[in-house]
């Protein structure tokens, strides 16, 4: 399903919606030891969504409407704001602004692509990913749940994930008060 959307704001919703799916799937892996496989879970999800989100992105054309336009740059402003924000209260409405303004954008847009669904058939195999890290360098990525959360990490040579005492409740909550 996440192949065949071609906006990147519903792409994005449905991998939303449906992250419980794969969050169940992640968990199972970790419970049996299939670290690779739980690897393979995340990339599923969130780099077809990143990819179809930069596979979507439209620069300006000469032919782009005002309203476009305006919309454009009241998303860089939004996303500005957003970093250097440090209210939590202030951030949910920023977000929520931002998420409206990107849903607006995407319906004034009508010049689009086939999606390239070769891009999808497969996750980044865990070797690939290895090799292009150098020694010294790890690549960490969060996995929010409840009761506890994870930690999926890989360096040069090995991969693991590491369960958190902390759920996602906790995590936000130290985040936010940080």
């Amino acid at each position: 399903m996440l192949v065949n959307l071609r906006e990147a704001y519903w792409s994005s919703s449905l991998a939303g919606a449906m992250s419980e799916t794969y969050l169940h799937h992640f968990e199972l892996e970790v419970r049996q030891g299939k670290v690779e496989q739980a690897l393979n879970v995340l990339e599923r999800v969130r780099g077809r969504t990143a990819a179809s989100l930069l596979e979507n992105k439209v620069s300006f054309s000469s032919s782009e409407s005002g309203e476009t336009r305006a919309l454009e740059e009241g998303l860089s402003d939004l996303q500005l704001r957003l970093m250097r924000s440090e209210n939590a209260k202030e951030r949910t409405g920023l977000l929520d602004q931002l998420v409206e303004r990107e849903r607006r954008l995407e319906l004034t847009r009508t010049d689009r692509r086939e999606s390239k669904a070769g891009w999808f058939q497969k996750p980044a195999p865990l070797k690939a990913v290895q090799s292009s890290l150098r020694p010294d360098e790890l690549l960490v990525e969060y996995v929010l749940s409840e009761p506890h959360s994870y930690c999926v990490w890989i360096s040069k040579t090995r991969a693991g994930v590491k369960a958190l005492s902390a759920g996602r409740q906790q995590v936000e909550e130290l985040t936010r008060n940080t």
